[in-house]
């Protein structure tokens, strides 16, 4: 049976968050920094933005016992997170019901994703994070291709003027254990991290389920003086994954396994030359080695016929300079050009180079309008060149109140395999990039101690890159330009901070997707999407913290039979906390432990996966210079 939420469920939700939370009281509280980054590419104050923001603090993400980034994600409005199954399993984000592929993933400013948008979000950890910032909507006229529905941009932690140090290690079910150690240190010109963290597990399967994942990072921040500053942070994982389902979606391979390996690194510099000219350079470099092996298990392998092996060496190179001139204290302009070298030599060998320059004005910093209006072009080596803007406008009225409305475009270039692929599949040098139209409308309300905020959203994507069988003669390319498809819908939050320690968050989505060829939902995007978390905080002793994750029916394929299906609602709980056991001048230590799947319920993120049962995990951690 489809589970059919109830339609005026948006309009209830946002009337009695208001209502609860006008009485709660008359203080003030921020619920985000007083200024994101990502947004604009340049600090600017929460309420001049047009676009929905989501930050995510690393700190609290510790207390909620949170340890990917993918599972960090599943609280974030209009953002859903699939997994294929165990721990290292394939993990996709779509965001605001666009593709896999429509998110650009960013650390300290270094594009993460694979050319053309694809990214595994399965072994991204929130070692060393400081905070996470969504930017929800196109944002191609700042990040180029593949920032078609938003852009995650990680931000590493910065040195503190304490050193501190932290040890911690922790295990469960599936034979799962993991250790974990950071420290950090600031003087008066400089500030160093370093991290590093290793995670091994049993996985959900008995047979070739092995997962393990090992990272390291650390970065070094300099100012000289008061007008300049520079960073430079690396990063290195190391992900093997044992993977027991074959290719019939069955449980039986004895011998597949996938690695990904390899480093990021981002360097970033600026001077203010004027009290008013900033000027900025920055360059970054992703490189990914992608094993696969899969050798076939014996006469009786159902799958003899595919089995292969193959290292795919995929590199990113990024170079870019940009200006910041302030208008006084109420506007900003930005100007900046960009260039990007990618290459991949393994099961395709190819190359190709962009070529950008963008500007963007945002202004009305200080007054009660705030317009950010921009545009980009884009000369790329294969499809050409493409031009890419926005606008939008934030109106701060009185009494906490702001409405925002935005509007804009977005590109994706396609995959190295779509270009270049030859074999199985022949790729199209001739494709052109995928394209988006969006526009939203919103508004954020601050009372007392609570914020409500909502957001309606329409986007049309066209250009889709699809894959065909069997070309038509004279064809002989696989893949082609060609199709349409919609999403739209609503997203809302509520926070509120009731004092005495109590705080609550309530996230919803409403979603509608359409396929305009065959008129079907897309696949894997629930219609109707929330989550309630619940904080408790003991002043100097420890934290507790409940969240329930609602998703609602979703469409998928069953590979196993051909056939479209569609899986049932669910929802899981998770429990997490951190204790104080002992507490010195210099030292801290802490019991920490959580409960994953509460209710140990029994569902599917893809059809023919397993998902984690109910599953305990206790362990310790100790903090020095605290």
């Amino acid at each position: 049976m489809r589970y059919v939420f109830p339609r005026r469920f948006s309009a209830t939700f946002l009337f009695s968050t208001a209502l609860v939370s006008s009485v709660l009281g008359q203080s003030s509280v921020d619920t985000l920094p007083p200024v994101v980054v990502t947004a604009t590419r340049v600090p600017a104050p929460r309420d001049a933005l047009s676009t929905m923001v989501t930050v995510l603090r690393g700190d609290d993400l510790a207390a909620r016992g949170i340890t990917t980034v993918a599972d960090a994600l599943r609280s974030v409005a209009a953002a859903t997170v699939v997994q294929t199954g165990s721990f290292g399993g394939v993990t996709s984000l779509f965001l605001r019901g666009g593709e896999s592929d429509y998110v650009k993933v960013l650390l300290d400013g270094v594009p993460l994703n694979q050319p053309g948008g694809a990214f595994d979000w399965a072994s991204l950890t929130t070692d060393a994070v400081d905070r996470i910032e969504i930017v929800s909507g196109p944002v191609s006229v700042l990040y180029g291709s593949d920032a078609v529905t938003g852009v995650v941009q990680i931000f590493t932690r910065r040195g503190v003027a304490r050193s501190q140090a932290r040890l911690g290690a922790e295990g469960g079910r599936y034979g799962t254990a993991r250790a974990y150690a950071d420290a950090s240190a600031s003087g008066s010109r400089a500030s160093v991290t370093v991290s590093g963290s290793q995670l091994w597990t049993d996985g959900l399967y008995r047979t070739n389920n092995h997962y393990g994942n090992s990272v390291a990072s650390g970065s070094l921040r300099l100012t000289p003086n008061a007008r300049t500053d520079a960073s430079i942070v690396a990063r290195y994982g190391d992900a093997l994954f044992h993977d027991p389902i074959n290719c019939f979606e069955q449980v039986g391979d004895l011998n597949k396994r996938t690695e990904e390996l390899g480093p990021a690194l981002a360097l970033d510099a600026g001077r203010f030359v004027t009290p008013h000219l900033e000027t900025r350079v920055s360059a970054g470099y992703h490189a990914e080695q992608l094993r696969y092996d899969d050798a076939a298990d014996g006469a009786s392998d159902p799958c003899a016929g595919f089995a292969s092996h193959s290292v795919d060496h995929i590199r990113r190179t990024i170079a870019g300079a940009r200006a910041n001139t302030y208008l006084g204290t109420v506007a900003v302009v930005t100007g900046g050009v960009e260039t990007e070298w990618q290459r991949w030599r393994g099961t395709v060998q190819a190359q190709r180079d962009s070529r950008a320059a963008y500007l963007q004005l945002l202004t009305g910093l200080k007054a009660p309008w705030s317009l950010t209006i921009g545009g980009r072009l884009d000369h790329n080596a294969q499809f050409g060149t493409h031009a890419t803007g926005r606008a939008g406008l934030s109106y701060r009225l009185a009494r906490g109140t702001r409405l925002r409305a935005a509007l804009g475009t977005g590109f994706k270039e396609p995959t190295f395999i779509e270009n270049f692929a030859t074999g199985y599949a022949v790729g199209d040098p001739h494709l052109q990039p995928e394209r988006s139209r969006s526009w939203e409308v919103g508004f954020d309300r601050q009372l007392g101690r609570a914020s409500v905020a909502a957001t309606y959203f329409d986007q049309r994507f066209r250009d889709l890159i699809q894959y065909a069988f069997t070309p038509a003669p004279p064809d002989t390319d696989n893949f082609y330009n060609a199709g349409l498809a919609v999403a739209r819908g609503l997203e809302a939050k509520a926070v509120i901070h009731a004092g005495a320690g109590f705080s609550a968050s309530l996230t919803y989505t409403y979603l509608q997707t359409r396929d305009s060829a065959s008129g079907e939902r897309l696949l894997r995007r629930p219609s109707h999407a929330a989550t309630v978390a619940v904080n408790y905080v003991w002043p100097a002793r420890g934290e507790v913290a409940l969240d329930a994750h609602f998703v609602g029916d979703r469409d998928d394929i069953d590979f196993q039979t051909f056939t479209r299906v569609t899986l049932p609602p669910r929802t899981v709980v998770g429990l997490a906390g951190r204790w104080t056991i002992v507490r010195t001048a210099t030292e801290r230590y802490l019991l920490v432990g959580r409960v994953e799947n509460v209710l140990d319920a029994r569902y599917e993120d893809v059809k023919n996966y397993r998902t984690p049962r109910r599953s305990v995990y206790l362990g310790g951690e100790v903090r020095f210079g605290s």
